[in-house]
């Protein structure tokens, strides 16, 4: 049980308001820190790729609150004076990290000024105003007849044909290994046309590529990214963060 303050209520509010206060200040050092150790790309003596994964690895932020320091301590380098607006508690992280993609040197006065004290919501309404989108086109997805037609010419190929085409060639291996050197996922599923052994195979080619294999219960047909966009999508998203 936390034991209680033997303080006043006025005195509990000025402490915590004192301690808010030292906190902006802290964060907005270790943000001018991060800002130097991607310049200087010193995250690679620490075993890092990059400065997201020191942050996440060796620091132990989670992946939105690397995210939106990598963003802030970059913005930082080109506008030194997000830092002085995160420190004051003039704009907030998550502020400064929405306005990071839309800043320029002609509008950032302008837009800093104009998204001091405002939530969230209100600089993505400040955004969305200075910076409305096109519509979008209404969705085009595929006919039933026309998903039919395409299983129908892949079942065409007898399963076996297709995983001895990618795996049985004497120089695949080293071909596949030498040409992809970037950090790469494979997809695969157990119901799809491409057994998901191949991929399997295709995974271990490639140096430290990851595999993921949808099961049947998964939506793991050749099209589990239609019937089961919410995994597809946060395995690609998860991969693209790392």
């Amino acid at each position: 049980m936390t034991k209680p303050f033997p303080v006043s209520d006025l005195e509990l509010l000025e402490r915590t308001a004192e301690l808010v206060r030292s906190e902006r200040a802290v964060v907005a050092d270790v943000v001018e820190h991060l800002a130097e150790v991607d310049r200087r790309r010193a995250y690679l003596d620490a075993a890092c790729r990059s400065l997201s994964c020191y942050c996440i690895e060796r620091l132990g932020y989670s992946e939105d609150e690397a995210r939106k320091r990598v963003q802030v301590a970059r913005l930082g380098r080109r506008f030194p004076q997000v830092l002085e607006e995160l420190r004051a508690g003039l704009i907030h992280m998550t502020g400064l990290s929405l306005l990071a993609p839309v800043l320029t040197e002609d509008n950032a006065p302008a837009l800093l000024a104009e998204a001091r004290g405002k939530s969230r919501s209100q600089i993505e309404a400040l955004i969305a105003r200075h910076f409305p989108k096109p519509d979008v086109a209404e969705r085009v997805c595929p006919q039933p007849e026309q998903i039919a037609a395409i299983v129908g010419d892949l079942l065409a190929t007898p399963r076996a044909t297709l995983l001895a085409t990618v795996s049985t060639s004497a120089d695949a291996p080293e071909v596949v290994a030498s040409r992809i050197v970037v950090p790469t996922l494979v997809i695969g599923a157990r119901q799809s046309v491409f057994p998901a052994e191949s991929q399997a195979w295709i995974a271990k080619q490639i140096p430290g590529a990851r595999l993921e294999i949808f099961e049947v219960d998964e939506g793991g047909s050749h099209f589990m990214f239609m019937e089961n966009p919410v995994r597809f999508n946060a395995i690609v998203r998860d991969f693209l963060r790392a």
